[in-house]
């Protein structure tokens, strides 16, 4: 009698094995468990995998030598599930053939709820493969063949396809888990209704998010560690194609997440995607700067402006259209004060200020360029982030810095911001986005130390060598 040791469960993200006289098999699910929740009907689809590893543990059983084969399945939402089979040492083809024809009978397989869900069924027969060799047919990582055919595609197809993955894939996950918690959470259940209605993508992201108390109450309602719903909101700027505004706030909350949460499962996919789309971009974006460069100006504009077509948001896009359209006009300065407001909508905290017209903007002009020295020292990590508040909170990006500052109150001891109220900064920004309910849940006399911030922003526009390099007189 055969003893088979089968235990498998998809919220804790598993390996399985049993053994049978000389044949080990072992389940490996590749996809998290926070999205395999989610996507699959749990039962069904463990009912069908013990199909699958049986029919393949009696079909290896009668095989000879040492040897490992690898079964890898990618079940799907709208087609069958795909499966790939290799082996090593090699198996003849006609094995191959015999063993997909066995696997072939368990059709229909089971179809996923949202998004791709992968596992493989590795067997080692008797002592296994001896040598390092790689499977044949060769297997590639489920993960891997999702990224050799998002390289593959145009520029503006790599974007709509990240807009609809994010729209149909990742944000009905994160919906799942914003619209399934306690009544109590509303602050959640709202950003979970906004992102299940899809009301983002006919709105300001920032009016729907940062401007919004509940946003504001739905941070606060979450637990240490999890980033579910500034994450969404980058998700919901990648939706709508602002990848500048997404690429800042996901650098942020990666650095504050817990492995095992959804933000941070996501990251490497995420980060990886929007990485491969912002390098194919600036290339392009390369090419317009090398025709300006050589004086074909309306050969640069022209390329500009078709890429402007597919990117509306990006500031860097944005600033060498503007650069190139103004070269050879007198009143730069004037055409910068329409271009900056396209600019700085796209991504408040750009670096670029072409120049600065009093002493306040010679100060923030200094601040933008001070970004880029930031972050790069892992040691200097915490000192770095309370001086990007700081430049956030001076740049009047008040949504951006209402994040840091939250992140800074629950994440860094006091030492590293010594005697700043970070809590008074945090609730400043929200009052100035129109949040007057999140105040409420704090005690104090916060219009006193509202009126303090502004003393000591002013003190220290004031006091900085950059203001009074362009102080001219009379000025406030």
């Amino acid at each position: 009698m055969k003893k088979i040791l089968f235990i498998i469960c998809l919220a804790i993200y598993p390996i399985v094995s049993w053994s049978e006289s000389n044949t080990t098999l072992e389940i490996h699910l590749l996809t998290p468990d926070v999205i395999g929740e989610v996507v699959l009907d749990k039962d069904p689809s463990i009912k069908w995998i013990k199909k699958i590893s049986d029919e393949l543990e009696n079909y290896l059983k009668s095989t000879n030598g040492n040897r490992d084969v690898l079964v890898s399945i990618s079940l799907h939402k709208d087609r069958e599930a795909t499966i790939d089979i290799g082996a090593r040492p090699k198996f003849d083809d006609n094995s191959i053939d015999e063993l997909k024809k066995q696997i072939d009978k368990f059709k229909p397989s089971p179809r996923t709820k949202i998004t791709d869900y992968n596992l493989a069924i590795y067997s080692k027969i008797n002592s296994g493969c001896s040598k390092e060799m790689d499977f044949s047919p060769h297997i590639d990582n489920p993960l891997d063949k999702v990224f050799i055919r998002y390289k593959k595609l145009s520029l503006s197809e790599k974007k709509n396809y990240i807009q609809k993955w994010m729209r149909e894939e990742i944000i009905p996950i994160l919906a799942h888990y914003e619209t399934t918690v306690d009544k109590k959470f509303q602050g959640v259940l709202s950003v979970g209704e906004t992102l299940t209605s899809g009301a983002y993508l006919d709105s300001d992201i920032e009016q729907v998010t940062t401007h919004n108390s509940n946003y504001w109450r739905a941070v606060m309602e979450m637990s240490l560690g999890n980033q579910l719903i500034p994450f969404s909101k980058v998700s919901m700027h990648i939706a709508k194609g602002e990848f500048d505004k997404a690429n800042r706030l996901l650098f942020v909350i990666n650095n504050f997440s817990d492995k095992s949460s959804i933000s941070a499962v996501l990251y490497p996919i995420l980060g990886r995607k929007l990485k491969i789309l912002k390098d194919s971009l600036n290339i392009e974006i390369q090419k317009g700067i090398a025709m300006h460069d050589k004086g074909e100006y309306k050969n640069a504009l022209s390329h500009y402006e078709n890429l402007l077509k597919i990117f509306p948001y990006s500031a860097w896009l944005n600033y060498e259209y503007f650069y190139s359209k103004t070269i050879n006009i007198d009143n730069r300065e004037k055409e910068w004060e329409k271009a900056k407001k396209i600019i700085y909508s796209s991504d408040p905290m750009y670096h670029i200020e072409i120049k600065a017209q009093n002493a306040k903007e010679g100060y923030l002009l200094f601040k933008r360029y001070e970004i880029s020295s930031l972050f790069k020292k892992k040691e200097d990590f915490k000192k770095d982030f309370v001086k990007y508040a700081e430049i956030a909170f001076d740049l009047k990006d008040y949504g951006f810095a209402g994040e840091l500052y939250w992140l800074i109150l629950n994440y860094f001891p006091k030492e590293v911001y010594g005697d700043k109220d970070i809590l008074a900064y945090y609730l400043y920004c929200l009052d100035k986005l129109g949040d007057k309910e999140s105040i409420k849940n704090f005690d104090g006399d916060f219009a006193k130390r509202f009126k303090y911030i502004d003393k000591n922003r002013d003190e220290r526009f004031k006091n900085s060598k950059e203001y009074n390099m362009f102080k001219v007189k009379g000025e406030l």
